[in-house]
């Protein structure tokens, strides 16, 4: 996946893991909201924090 273009993530890039901040929550709720609407599988959730180049299949 890439975003503007550029890989997400290359071997030598240091991972980071921090607390969504109450926005991106709200965000993120707002759209599983939308999601469990239209009968999607909400199974798996997967959220980035930064524009992605394509559309997930």
């Amino acid at each position: 996946m890439r975003s503007n273009g550029r890989p997400l993530l290359r071997p030598r890039d240091q991972r980071l893991v921090r607390s969504a901040r109450p926005e991106e929550i709200a965000e993120l709720e707002l759209r599983r909201g939308l999601d469990e609407a239209r009968g999607e599988d909400l199974k798996y959730c997967f959220a980035f924090l930064v524009p992605i180049d394509a559309e997930l299949n």
